[in-house]
Order: structure tokens, then C-alpha cells, then sequence
């Protein structure tokens, strides 16, 4: 069984130093933007592209524009 994750208690946390606020309820949106809320499948996959693709950078509404090129949100 894969590991499962409290996504409610990621809701008030910047995400690997960023600003993007995720809810237990499948959705992420940019801290200084809280109406540009995306949707997302996999959790875990979409923390796995971040660390990958931005790495001590700054997590915004353009990581999420990245992430839903990347078919990771919608």
C-alpha cells in the first residue's frame, strides 16, 4: 500500500519552500493568489515534478501554469 499523505495539514505550509497551498480536497493554488485554483490527480507526483524542476525556486501561479502543461493539473 502506498504511503498516504496528510494533505490537510500541508494546507497552511509553503511546499519545498515555495508558496503554493495544497488542500486535502485535490486542489492547489499560489499563496498570493488564492482564486487560481488548479486540481490535481497525484499528490505525490506533482511535489516530485516541483523538486525536480525547482529547486530552491519559487513556487507561483507560473509553477502551476508548468504543472498543468505537464498534464499534472488541470
Amino acid at each position: 500500500m502506498a504511503e498516504r499523505v496528510q494533505l490537510e495539514n500541508q494546507d497552511l505550509e509553503n511546499v519545498v519552500g515555495g508558496a503554493l497551498r495544497w488542500k486535502g480536497d485535490g486542489t492547489v493554488y499560489p499563496k498570493d493568489n488564492p482564486n487560481a485554483v488548479y486540481h490535481y490527480n497525484d499528490y505525490a507526483a506533482c511535489l516530485a515534478y516541483i523538486k525536480t524542476n525547482w529547486s530552491g525556486g519559487a513556487q507561483n501561479e507560473d509553477t502551476l501554469k508548468m504543472l498543468k502543461e505537464a498534464g499534472l493539473v488541470w
